[in-house]
């Protein structure tokens, strides 16, 4: 089963909340899109930088979530990282330095494989409905190519899977003829029970 969830995390999903009022907003310069964090004024208007998307007047980072069965990827637009001042080099998944991303065109991917349980400090949360896989990648910030050690950007992502699922078995069977015994004809309910080997 695969679920592809598109998480858009709200900007610094990377931790900020935006209330960008009507529209994202008028500008004569980027300094006057200081209210909608992640976005700069191009033509007069404030629009989100790169990696980032307009969702409801707020800049959200524009980061994929698929959902595996024993799979979770996260996939972070380069972009994303850079608008945001994150060293993507710094990246990794819950707290664990050798659960890092890998670069593949203009993205960073993040994976968790196998025992999603025990991958990468994967928190699991199971009730009578559902089991939520949840976890986040955190960064160090940069300042012009510096990097500053201290409160790191976090983007948290989760997985959440029904508990009570129906599945479908592809099974291709052959059931041999039945020969029944001749008997008179009659009318009525008749059970059979038909075994495999």
């Amino acid at each position: 089963m695969k679920d592809s969830i598109l998480l858009l995390l709200v900007a610094l999903a990377l931790c900020i909340s935006v209330d960008a009022g009507s529209g994202i907003g008028v500008c004569t310069t980027s300094d006057d899109c200081q209210s909608t964090p992640f976005s700069h004024c191009v033509s007069n208007n404030c629009i989100c930088k790169a990696g980032f998307i307009d969702i409801s007047d707020t800049c959200v980072a524009n980061v994929v979530t698929t959902c595996q069965s024993n799979s979770i990827k996260v996939s972070v637009p380069k972009a994303t990282f850079a608008s945001s001042g994150i060293d993507p080099t710094s990246a990794h998944i819950g707290g664990n330095y050798a659960c890092v991303g890998h670069a593949e065109d203009n993205t960073i991917i993040f994976s968790l494989r196998g025992m999603l349980r025990e991958s990468c400090n994967t928190k699991v949360v199971a009730n009578k409905t559902h089991i939520i896989y949840s976890n986040f990648i955190s960064a160090n910030e940069t300042t012009d190519g510096i990097i500053i050690t201290g409160p790191r950007s976090t983007l948290p992502f989760q997985c959440v899977f029904s508990t009570n699922q129906n599945s479908t078995i592809g099974v291709n069977a052959s059931v041999p003829s039945i020969v029944l015994p001749p008997k008179p004809s009659s009318t009525g309910d008749f059970q059979y029970l038909l075994q495999t080997c």
